[in-house]
C-alpha cells in the first residue's frame, strides 16, 4: 500500500456522519404446491400460488443524529423517514391460489439500528395511501423508562403513548389501538417480543426476534479526498463482529387473501431513524498509527488473510477485505461507449490467499437506493472470448457482463489500490479520513402460509 495519507475532521462534522444500510433483497417471486397427510387419510392437494415483489427502496441511508434538532426552545425535525414499497399477490402465471393465504412482510437487520427506528405501514389504495399500523417507536416498546429490558405478560399497551415522529394518518387522523404484548428480551439481548391486536383478530401486528451471532460481516467507511480535495467513494473496510440481530415480521388483517379471488395489495413500509447511534467503531481511533486505514491495509496485504483489530476498551473486531467505487464506462454491442456506470472493486483475505472481485452497483429504481450484481462473465476486447484475471493489471484489456445479463462494462485504469488515483498513477493518491460510516447487510421478503382449512401450507 502507498504511504499513509490522513485527513483530519472537525467534530462538529462528525455528528452528521451517515449510517449506511446495505439492502440484499431475497425477493424472487415464486409460487408452489403443497401438500398434506394426516395418518393414512388421502393426500390432499391445494393450489397454493402467490407471489410478491419488492418495488422501491427510496433510501438506503441514515443519517446518523437525533431527529430533533432544538432551535430557541423549538423542536425542528432533521430527517424524512426511508420507504419500501412492495405488492403481494394471490396469483402468478394466470393461476390464482385456491387456499386464502396470509402474507407478512419479514426483514432482518442488527439491533444497533433496529433500536433507532420508528416503523409505521400503509397500504396503497385507489383513495390513496391508508395507514394500517400506528407508528411504533421501538426503543419505547423493547426497553422500559430506567433502560432495561421491558418484560411483559399479556399487557396492554396503547400505541398512544409512543413519541411522535411524523406520525402518518389514517385518512381520519392517527390510527392509534391498544396492542396485547407478550415476552421480552433477555440481559444478553435475545428474546421475543409479540405484539397482538387487542381487538381478538387471530393475525399478530409484528412479532420481534432477536438472536445473537458470533461473526456478522459488516463494514466501517471512510471518505477520501483527491489532491484538489474533491471527494471520491467511499472506502470501506470489510468487518466482522459477534452482533445481536433482529429480525421482524409485519402480519396484518389487511395482508390476508380469499381464495379463488384474485388481489393484488400493495404497501410501504417507513422506517424513521430516531436516535444517533454511538458506535464503538466510531470511536476506534482510527487516525492512530496501529488503527489507521493504510495500516489496517498494509497489514493485509502483508499477511495474506484477515487481521484483528482491538479498541481502546479491550473489545476486538476482525478485518478481513475492503472495497471501494470507480466510474467505469458502458459499451454497446459494438464496443463503442454509451455512457458511465460504477463498478465495486472488492478484495477479500482468506486463510487462501486474497480474492478480487468487481460488481456493478445500479439503482433498484429511479431515484432509489442501489443494488449490487456480480460482474461474472469477462471477455477480451480484441475478440470478444471468455478471459479471466488474476490482479487489477490483468483486467485491464477485458470488459465484463454483470450477472443481470444488461450491463457491458470496460475496465480501463482499473486498480486495487484505493489510495491510487488511477492504475499505475504513482503520483496521485487519495487522502483517507478517519471512520465516518457503517454499512450493515440487511434481508428483507414477503412470507406467504395457507390461511384456509383444507389443503396444504408453506
Amino acid at each position: 500500500m502507498k504511504k499513509e495519507k490522513i485527513k483530519k475532521i472537525p467534530v462538529i462534522t462528525y455528528l452528521c456522519y451517515l449510517l449506511a444500510v446495505s439492502v440484499l433483497f431475497t425477493g424472487v417471486t415464486f409460487s408452489r404446491y403443497s401438500t398434506t397427510t394426516s395418518g393414512d387419510a388421502d393426500v390432499s392437494v391445494a393450489g397454493f400460488v402467490c407471489s410478491y415483489e419488492i418495488e422501491n427502496l427510496s433510501s438506503s441511508v441514515f443519517t446518523n443524529m437525533d431527529y430533533w434538532l432544538e432551535m430557541d426552545g423549538t423542536k425542528i425535525p432533521t430527517k424524512e423517514a426511508s420507504s419500501v414499497r412492495f405488492t403481494v399477490r394471490n396469483q402468478k402465471d394466470g393461476r390464482v391460489s385456491g387456499v386464502d393465504l396470509q402474507a407478512s412482510l419479514r426483514f432482518y437487520l442488527p439491533a444497533e439500528l433496529a433500536d433507532t427506528l420508528a416503523l409505521q405501514m400503509v397500504e396503497v389504495t385507489a383513495a390513496g395511501n391508508r395507514a394500517v399500523t400506528p407508528q411504533i417507536v421501538l426503543s419505547e416498546l423493547i426497553y422500559d423508562d430506567t433502560g432495561a429490558f421491558a418484560q411483559y405478560e399479556n399487557e396492554s399497551l396503547s400505541t398512544a403513548v409512543f413519541t411522535d415522529y411524523n406520525d402518518r394518518t389514517d385518512g381520519g387522523g392517527k390510527l392509534e389501538y391498544d396492542m396485547d404484548v407478550t415476552g421480552g428480551f433477555a440481559e444478553d439481548g435475545t428474546g421475543t417480543i409479540v405484539a397482538a391486536h387487542a381487538e381478538g383478530t387471530a393475525v399478530d401486528l409484528f412479532t420481534i426476534s432477536a438472536a445473537r451471532y458470533e461473526k456478522v460481516p459488516y463494514s466501517v467507511g471512510f471518505s477520501r479526498f483527491d489532491p484538489q480535495e474533491n471527494a471520491a467513494s467511499v472506502l470501506y473496510l470489510h468487518c466482522e463482529q459477534e452482533t445481536v440481530y433482529y429480525t421482524f415480521e409485519f402480519s396484518l388483517p389487511e395482508m390476508y387473501m380469499r381464495a379463488d379471488t384474485e388481489e393484488e395489495k400493495t404497501f410501504i413500509l417507513f422506517l424513521t431513524s430516531v436516535n444517533m447511534i454511538d458506535s464503538g467503531d466510531f470511536g476506534v481511533e482510527w487516525e492512530s498509527d496501529e488503527h489507521s486505514p493504510a495500516k489496517v491495509l498494509d497489514r493485509l496485504e502483508r499477511e495474506g488473510r484477515a487481521v484483528t483489530v482491538t479498541r481502546a476498551d479491550g473489545s476486538t473486531f476482525v478485518v478481513n477485505g475492503f472495497h471501494f467505487e470507480r466510474a467505469a464506462p458502458l459499451l454497446d454491442e459494438s464496443g463503442a461507449q454509451t455512457g458511465t456506470t460504477t463498478v465495486r472493486v472488492e478484495k477479500t483475505f482468506t486463510d487462501g490467499g486474497p480474492i478480487l472481485s468487481f460488481s456493478h452497483v445500479a439503482p433498484l429504481s429511479e431515484g432509489s437506493g442501489d443494488i449490487v450484481h456480480a460482474i461474472e462473465n469477462f471477455y477480451k476486447k480484441e475478440d470478444g472470448s471468455p478471459a479471466s484475471f488474476t490482479d487489477a493489471g490483468s483486467v485491464q484489456n477485458l470488459y465484463g457482463i454483470c450477472s443481470n445479463g444488461i450491463a457491458r462494462i470496460d475496465f480501463p485504469g482499473m486498480t486495487d489500490d484505493p489510495f491510487a488515483q488511477n492504475y499505475g498513477d504513482s503520483g496521485a493518491y487519495y487522502t483517507v479520513s478517519a471512520s465516518q460510516s457503517k454499512a450493515y447487510e440487511t434481508q428483507m421478503n414477503v412470507r406467504f402460509v395457507q390461511a384456509s382449512a383444507s389443503g396444504g401450507g408453506v
